[in-house]
């Protein structure tokens, strides 16, 4: 294989990617459950820059592992399918959360703390799951990524020109 269909541009094994950017993304998650009520902007810097760059160095190469398992010409119904599963993934993700963070501030005002707290209680909770899935995200990435195979690409030895030399 040549060094273009295993690497990103970047020359960095493709696989490897994804695996970092998820550790990366749970570790701002981790971050951002560590947050209070007093934190500000420069507290909320360390995990918004870990993970925009862990969600830059996952989605290139997984949109471009996706894209090469299928055939050029069902390019644009393999995109397709790609977004709307982000879409899924993304509603249910934030309902997820969503949810978790209800039930827990819900828990802890029934026990009498204040709603501040309670709130921060269920945020840092769902946070947490979060970081957790992430982390299996990138177990799941260790276990299945592969390099990707680009369907529709003549391979070296079986190149044929368009024009024949005269």
């Amino acid at each position: 294989e040549d060094g273009i269909r295993d690497t990103s541009v970047t020359g960095v094994q493709t696989c490897a990617l994804p695996i970092s950017g998820m550790v990366l993304l749970a570790i701002s998650l981790y971050l951002f459950s560590r947050l209070t009520e007093t934190s500000n902007f420069w507290s909320l810097l360390p995990a918004m820059i870990t993970g925009g760059f862990g969600m830059a160095i996952t989605m290139t190469p997984t949109t471009a592992a996706a894209m090469s398992a299928v055939a050029r010409d069902k390019a644009g119904v393999g995109s397709a399918v790609l977004n709307s599963m982000r879409q899924v993934g993304g509603s249910l993700g934030i309902a997820v959360m969503g949810a978790i963070v209800a039930s827990q501030s819900s828990s802890w005002l029934r026990a009498g703390h204040p709603r501040k707290e309670a709130f921060l209680h269920g945020l840092h909770e769902s946070l947490l799951v979060a970081s957790g899935i992430a982390i299996v995200g990138a177990e799941v990435a260790v276990s299945t990524v592969r390099k990707p195979r680009h369907h529709g690409h003549p391979s070296d030895h079986d190149y044929q020109p368009a024009v024949a030399p005269e």
